[in-house]
């Protein structure tokens, strides 16, 4: 339910803050004091990508998204089986596809809200946890598939200092 989705982002924001002992305590919304966040504004969506060819003419693949970055501070995903969601996780410098390991896992990537309040953070003054940039291609099931994502956005409300203002390029 919507409600779960909204506890499970404050529990992981928690745990990530956690994690960097940035808070000590066991309240699942106590990152809100570290990152000064006492609003939130959070959506559900339904994506719909409907089938067609894997290629173009000139043998590229067919992209439905373009390279972006969320404006979040997470964005949780159930992602189905037809596939084609592709990120460039920092630490490989190379774009792979994101496959849940086990049915029915949910996928979690970082946004521009969270990669600006953990600027400098990370080695060499970049985000410690930096937003995630990806993009949908299509696959050889989404050929014949409709392919359906429906991604649950923890973001800020505007105005706040790590409002990060829309996705981003990448």
């Amino acid at each position: 339910t919507f409600s779960a989705l909204e506890r499970l982002a404050d529990v992981l924001l928690h745990c990530l803050a956690l994690g960097q002992e940035l808070v000590t305590g066991d309240a699942n919304v106590e990152w809100r004091d570290v990152w000064g966040d006492t609003g939130r504004f959070v959506g559900l969506r339904t994506l719909v990508y409907h089938p067609g060819p894997t290629h173009k003419a000139d043998g590229s693949k067919v992209r439905t998204t373009a390279r972006h970055t969320d404006a979040t501070w997470l964005t949780i995903l159930h992602n189905d089986n037809i596939g084609g969601l592709m990120v460039l996780p920092t630490a490989l410098d190379r774009w792979v596809e994101a496959r849940a390991t086990v049915q029915g896992a949910l996928l979690v990537n970082t946004g521009n809200v969270m990669g600006r309040a953990t600027e400098g953070l990370g080695r060499e003054g970049q985000p410690l946890y930096p937003a995630v940039c990806h993009f949908v291609e299509r696959t050889s099931a989404s050929e014949k598939m409709t392919r359906v994502s429906m991604p649950f956005f923890y973001d800020r409300l505007g105005g706040h200092k790590y409002h990060a203002g829309g996705t981003g390029g990448c």
